[in-house]
């Protein structure tokens, strides 16, 4: 969280650990590849004996790696998450394409050329900055209201647009001649098996994703993850819960007192005799225990609320 202020100093605020164990917040997924992120959330809702959950970010089945799920009343802050960036690990194999760009689907085309370290370290500045790509036909991205992987799966022929991305990093960690490992941080929408297949379209070759790993998702990160589920006694489960304003660390916050907890929550606008911040983002308002209240815009000396958490912690 960047700047947490005491709204008119009435309320200290308590740190998050010396709390009850919140029953909504972030539990942060190490998914094994061969599940869908779906499979995972719904695992979370049944081993928290909850009603509502949601990931952040969906991950390809064949993906490993990072999957942040919002628990209980965090889920309206996935959107929050939709824009951090992301980073990836990944290998592609060369000398053949796929259907799907990965291992998962059928061999379109073969290859017997390989690329050369120095071939692929002069093409890296090509995939850096804002590009355009186009996703792979296999993929989420909707088609008149179809996912396009499903349209593709019926036999259809599939075009989607060229789509603005914007790669921050990109590095080869390992080269063999057959594989290449590569680290990637890049912004939301960006699909790596196209990465992969234009890459290879550059160099004159053939390629495919052979293995992705997400390791990190803004502020999630490997810290505090959860594997096997299955595994976790209640106490360890609880310990890795982490609270909802973790994907609120660089927003303004305030601390606000009952009353003004209690008119945000009734859609009522509240003084706001602070500085008006630098961003333009929502300002987060806290309670005196450290507890989410609400999300609120700046308006004119006012904290007008856009979301509201409202509950028990």
């Amino acid at each position: 969280m960047g700047m947490l202020k005491n709204h008119e100093n009435r309320h200290p605020v308590v740190p998050i650990h010396m709390m009850a164990i919140p029953s909504w917040g972030w539990v942060v997924v190490d998914k094994a590849s061969g599940c869908t992120s779906m499979h995972v959330t719904h695992r979370i809702k049944r081993i928290f004996n909850l009603k509502k959950a949601g990931h952040a970010g969906t991950l390809d089945p064949l993906a490993s790696g990072i999957l942040p799920v919002a628990l209980g009343l965090a889920t309206p802050l996935i959107g929050s998450v939709m824009n951090f960036s992301k980073t990836y690990t990944f290998r592609i194999a060369w000398g053949l394409s796929t259907d799907t760009d990965d291992a998962c689907g059928e061999i379109q085309k073969t290859c017997p050329k390989r690329p050369t370290w120095k071939q692929l370290s002069d093409v890296l500045p090509l995939f850096l900055g804002e590009i355009w790509q186009i996703p792979p036909i296999y993929c989420a991205a909707k088609i008149q209201g179809l996912p396009a992987y499903t349209r593709a799966r019926q036999g259809e022929t599939v075009q989607l647009e060229p789509r603005k991305i914007h790669i921050e990093a990109l590095k080869i960690l390992n080269h063999t001649g057959d594989v290449t490992d590569f680290e990637m941080t890049c912004g939301t929408g960006t699909y790596v098996r196209s990465v992969a297949r234009d890459m290879a379209e550059v160099l004159g070759l053939s390629g495919m994703i052979l293995r992705l790993r997400r390791i990190r998702v803004g502020p999630f990160d490997s810290g505090r993850v959860l594997s096997d589920l299955e595994q976790y006694s209640e106490e360890e489960l609880g310990a890795c819960v982490l609270p909802p304003q973790h994907v609120l660390q660089s927003s303004e916050g305030v601390c606000v007192n009952e009353q003004e907890k209690l008119d945000l929550w009734n859609g009522k606008k509240i003084p706001f005799s602070l500085p008006t911040p630098l961003t333009q983002r929502p300002i987060a308002c806290y309670d005196g225990y450290g507890c989410l209240v609400a999300l609120a815009n700046v308006c004119q000396g006012w904290l007008a609320p856009t979301r509201c958490f409202i509950g028990k912690i």
